[in-house]
């Protein structure tokens, strides 16, 4: 069983989206049938929707809810095509990321409920995947997959941190997740001589995001491949944007 797993796109108007392409030229070339494709979440950016610009706010203008599915739309359907006729025998999973959790925060807001219907799910081009709530664990294959893990012996909701071995030892399982944008991989060994993974990819874009700052640009983006995935072992297989770029477009 091989996997492969999106990291964060945030994908909004006007960013480069060929390495999209170049992705689902890799799996179109290189997956099987009833292998899984996970989208690990926030493949929409919804700046219109971001709770730091307010009206009156340097950001608050020219914000458009459309446009802002439109263009994760666009990306998606090139995606899909990309990827072809095998679209249909791949398994697709898609974890909501808190970008697209943004819609139902503003559902909720009470500035912003009576307009309900605007902020459905059902407007994102998610028609072949199986959509999976913020924060939900899906187990696939003994590796379980959400936007980001919260520590379960901990009273709070914010993301786990630290070394890959620390949040190992405090979710006890493989795990992977995007959220955070960096690239780090580790495992370990348990008494029974099984390994447990753990993965944290949180970035495939080329865009830089104004609130990373010129030195936080720069971190690694790709997608990541999980072969010979069974009870929770795999061996992983980064593929880079730069590798994708030029090797499958």
């Amino acid at each position: 069983m091989r996997h492969v797993m999106i990291p964060d796109t945030q994908i909004k108007k006007g960013v480069p989206v060929k390495h999209i392409v170049a992705a689902g030229n890799w799996i179109r070339e290189h997956l099987k049938p009833g292998d899984k494709v996970i989208i690990i979440g926030d493949w929409w950016d919804f700046p219109s929707l971001s709770s730091y610009d307010r009206p009156g706010s340097q950001d608050w203008e020219n914000k458009d809810l459309d446009e802002d599915i439109e263009s994760g739309n666009n990306a998606m359907a090139m995606f899909f095509s990309a990827v072809g006729k095998l679209n249909k025998k791949l398994d697709w999973h898609f974890c909501e990321g808190n970008h697209e959790h943004r819609m139902t925060r503003a559902r909720e807001a009470a500035e912003t409920r009576i307009y309900g219907s605007v902020f459905s799910y059902k407007r994102l081009n998610l028609e072949r995947c199986k959509w999976h709530p913020f924060l939900n664990i899906k187990t696939l294959n003994g590796v379980h997959y959400s936007h980001y893990f919260t520590d379960p012996n901990a009273h709070t909701d914010r993301p786990i941190g630290g070394t890959i071995q620390n949040r190992l030892r405090k979710l006890m399982g493989s795990f992977v997740m995007g959220h955070q944008q960096e690239h780090r991989f580790d495992q370990l060994m348990t008494v029974n001589g099984k390994f447990i993974h753990g993965l944290v990819s949180g970035r495939f874009y080329s865009h830089d995001e104004d609130y990373r700052g010129p030195q936080k640009n720069r971190e690694w983006s790709g997608v990541n491949v999980l072969n010979d995935v069974r009870n929770g072992e795999y061996d992983i297989m980064p593929l880079s944007q730069r590798y994708l770029e030029r090797e499958y477009l």
